[in-house]
């Protein structure tokens, strides 16, 4: 009978040990981030981005967040055709940067201006002094398989052609509003994933080693 019980108490210990041991590895949560520059551009323009697509071997997906930075400047150019000097007013230039790509994915367009409320234009073109811009926005696209590639994922950086305006005392064929803009920045992608780790926990490796103590004490008794 004691026999018996010394027999059913090792497999217990045996199962135990090995069930910690199989149960080991646990959850967790993870991200990695790929960033990519955009080089200095004059607007109108269409940038083709590359983004790292997210490696499954890492784990699972579970979400997939864009944030652009960008920067750069915008200027007003009135031109005066006539050979006399006008005041003007309300005068204006505007570009808006916008992000597309897979998944859903639209961002913007983001307005920057360049404003200036009065002056004199000479004869040929004034360009006024240049307005800098700079901001962040962030963006989590709705589908996220089309970023489950081992390959890049393809974005689109947008800058429109310029938008200008203002008014002028002289005659509406002779002084014309214009501009000029240019961006740069970085696109950055941040995945998110639960991924497995094979190294157990505090509490699992006291467990197992309790376990694998009492059949060492088990078979001493056993000897003896």
């Amino acid at each position: 009978m004691i026999l018996e019980t010394g027999k059913i108490i090792r497999s217990s210990l045996a199962a135990t040990a090995l069930l910690v041991m199989a149960s080991g590895s646990s959850l967790f949560a993870s991200t990695v981030t790929y960033t990519t520059p955009i080089p200095d551009t004059p607007v109108s323009f269409s940038d083709t981005v590359l983004l790292q697509g997210f490696n499954s071997a890492l784990g699972t997906l579970t979400g997939v967040q864009l944030v652009l930075g960008y920067t750069g400047k915008v200027n007003i150019a009135i031109t005066d055709i006539s050979s006399t000097s006008y005041s003007y007013t309300n005068a204006s230039a505007s570009t808006g940067l916008s992000l597309t790509g897979p998944g859903g994915l639209s961002v913007g367009p983001v307005a920057e201006a360049a404003t200036s409320a009065s002056g004199t234009v000479a004869p040929g073109t004034t360009v006024l002094p240049s307005v800098s811009f700079s901001g962040s926005t962030t963006a989590n696209p709705s589908d996220l398989a089309d970023y489950l590639t081992s390959s890049n994922v393809t974005l689109h950086f947008l800058g429109s052609s310029i938008s200008a305006s203002g008014t002028t005392n002289g005659p509406n064929n002779m002084v014309f509003f214009g501009g000029g803009a240019d961006a740069s920045g970085s696109l950055q992608v941040i995945y998110t994933y639960t991924g497995v780790s094979a190294v157990p926990e505090p509490a699992t490796m006291a467990l197992m080693g309790g376990a694998l103590i009492g059949l060492g004490l088990i078979r001493r008794r056993a000897r003896s």
